[in-house]
């Protein structure tokens, strides 16, 4: 394995990490499935109709490779802070299907993209995006390919001292080149409203999970020769309300809370696929 990488600082608001990595793997471990149509005798064994004998062997030639390119920057007459990561992933993966050799060359570009406010202590969003795209030709069998685009927007706004709201807003897209009737989509808005009395250290909350009640929660493998969908049921549209009581003598004298959040209830789930959707 080769691993190399750098940072480089371009002025004061600016940086650049290049990484490259490869890999190689010599007598890879591969499974081997024959299955029988009819009754035989294999090595002394009796295989029955219907039965699939599984052994393994040993593959040259699998190997991986990566490359990332980011930058950072800080937009400063618009109190914004920007990165971006453009990467490259190869991979080589001998394998079997049943008992055919199949040589699969798996390409994925990726193009990320971040902005976050900074202009303010009362109210602040992020907004993050990542287009990528996954080729991967076979040897024997049939090429997929398809595009994913992930998006994910947070804002969070103080609006008193005693009241703050919140949202996040996700949405993903998967879409097949060879079969653009299977596209599959995903959205997910979250909001909650909070109210905070200062003195007694309750804090009450109401939180919307999946407002438009449109999530489908996919998610998708791509193998060697097939793409692989699932679906996890969800409870659809759901309200809460949720009571905080916050107590610490130690802070009296302390820190002024004022200019701080009570830490409110975490919104949402975590998005999960072979795509990396909405991974940052």
């Amino acid at each position: 394995m080769f691993q190399m990488s750098g940072s480089y600082m371009l002025g004061r608001a600016n940086s650049l990490n290049v990484i490259v990595q490869v890999s190689y793997l010599d007598n890879k471990i591969t499974e081997k499935t024959r299955y029988f149509t009819e009754d035989t005798v294999v090595d002394g064994y009796e295989m029955a109709k219907g039965t699939t004998y599984m052994t393994y062997d040993n593959l040259d030639g699998s190997m991986s490779a990566q490359t990332k390119v980011m930058w950072n920057t800080r937009l400063r007459p618009l109190k914004l802070t920007l990165s971006t990561a453009v990467s490259y992933d190869f991979m080589r993966d001998p394998s079997y299907v049943e008992e055919r050799l199949n040589i699969a060359h798996r390409h994925n570009p990726s193009l990320t993209f971040n902005v976050s406010s900074n202009f303010s202590r009362r109210y602040d969003f992020s907004l993050k995006t990542r287009t990528a795209a996954s080729f991967v030709y076979n040897s024997r069998y049939s090429d997929v390919s398809y595009l994913d685009q992930g998006v994910s927007f947070n804002s969070r706004n103080k609006i008193t001292d005693w009241m703050f709201v919140n949202a996040e807003y996700h949405y993903s897209l998967r879409y097949p080149f060879q079969d653009n009737s299977n596209i599959l989509q995903d959205h997910m808005l979250n909001a909650i409203v909070g109210f905070r009395l200062k003195k007694s250290g309750v804090e009450l909350n109401l939180t919307c999970y999946d407002i438009l009640n449109r999530t489908s929660s996919f998610r998708t493998t791509v193998q060697r020769n097939y793409t692989q969908t699932s679906f996890t049921p969800d409870f659809g549209r759901i309200w809460m309300v949720t009571a905080v009581w916050r107590f610490n003598s130690t802070q009296r004298g302390g820190a002024d809370l004022k200019s701080r959040f009570i830490n409110s209830p975490q919104l949402g789930r975590d998005y999960e696929n072979t795509r990396y959707l909405i991974k940052f």
